[in-house]
């Protein structure tokens, strides 16, 4: 059975901090989901549709070594 880790945020943006979380934590499971969330009463910075392509942006490198 695999491990299968889900990390959520705003991710408004994403930052260092963010990707040493994923950088760490696929390291530990199979597969990591991130979730983008919503806060109630927050206004974004960022649509979501640009917030996932700076995510996939930041772990393509991150990712590039793992299945």
């Amino acid at each position: 059975m695999p491990h299968i880790g889900f990390y959520s945020g705003s991710f408004d943006p994403i930052t260092h901090g963010h990707t040493d979380v994923i950088a760490r934590a696929i390291t530990l499971v199979d597969a990591l989901v991130i979730g983008i969330g919503v806060q109630d009463g927050k206004v974004p910075m960022f649509k979501a549709i640009e917030r996932i392509a700076m995510i996939e942006a930041e772990v393509r490198e991150l990712t590039a070594n793992h299945e």
